[in-house]
């Protein structure tokens, strides 16, 4: 795994029995899973998925066709499905996340073990980021991700910020407001959508759509937070992830 660009900031053991696949939100990377390093080492290989255009990557051009990207990194990563595997995708990365899926099964006729959404309701709910994704202001983007807690006030006064993240956040959205929705693929394998229960950008309703896309079990949570709410709950998702693995291994 050591050589491919896909992966980043992960753990990988030869002898363990699960690879787990993190796709971060949008503008982010593989760095938000790096503090799982320390919890996944023997039994569990750590791969956050690092996008096109940023990190070791950053001279490549940001995607702006989610499918696109999901397919090449199904293409050129192989490897991390000859054992059973999870996936857990954040945000946006949930829809990079589910479209991964479906390459995955295409090419391979492999299935997750599981599927953990966090903050995403379905690839049928259309975000709300049309009209943002559209403006060539940038400091209308800036008000939308301050406003809506996403990037802190100060942070988005840094040159830094507004030079390499920005864009790289413009970019992401972009991607996700170009998707086409299809028609619901019934998955077989287990979904456990995680939301903050203090996020308003979804109903229960929109939540309550990941009920249509597996035939087997599909459990919907709230947790603390709003709707960046991984970080402030990692320790219980991390071992949320160990006890799943840990119940498929033994077959109960």
């Amino acid at each position: 795994m050591n050589d491919n660009i896909w992966i980043r900031h992960g753990t990988w053991c030869e002898e363990a029995k699960m690879n787990l696949l993190c796709f971060p939100y949008a503008g982010g990377s593989p760095g938000i899973f790096a503090g799982w390093a320390k919890d996944f080492k023997e039994d569990i290989n750590l791969c956050p998925v690092l996008y096109p255009g940023r990190d070791i990557r950053m001279d490549e051009p940001i995607s702006k066709d989610i499918k696109n990207v999901a397919r090449e990194f199904v293409k050129e990563s192989k490897e991390l499905f000859d054992i059973p595997f999870g996936i857990v995708g954040y945000c946006a990365g949930g829809l990079f996340a589910y479209e991964s899926i479906l390459c995955i099964k295409e090419m391979y006729n492999k299935t997750p073990e599981f599927f953990i959404p966090i903050s995403f309701a379905s690839p049928s709910y259309k975000m709300r980021l049309s009209e943002i994704c559209k403006s060539t202001e940038d400091s209308e983007l800036v008000s939308y991700l301050t406003d809506n807690g996403i990037v802190d006030k100060e942070i988005a006064k840094d040159e830094d910020f507004l030079n390499y993240y920005l864009p790289i956040i413009q970019g992401d959205l972009q991607a996700v407001d170009n998707y086409l929705y299809g028609n619901v693929d019934n998955l077989n394998l287990d979904i456990y959508a995680f939301f903050g229960k203090d996020d308003d950008m979804f109903s229960n309703d929109d939540k309550e759509l990941w009920n249509k896309y597996t035939n087997t079990k599909c459990v919907v949570s709230d947790i603390n937070g709003r709707h960046y709410c991984m970080e402030e709950n990692s320790d219980f998702i991390i071992s949320f992830i160990k006890n799943i693995k840990e119940v498929k291994q033994n077959g109960k």
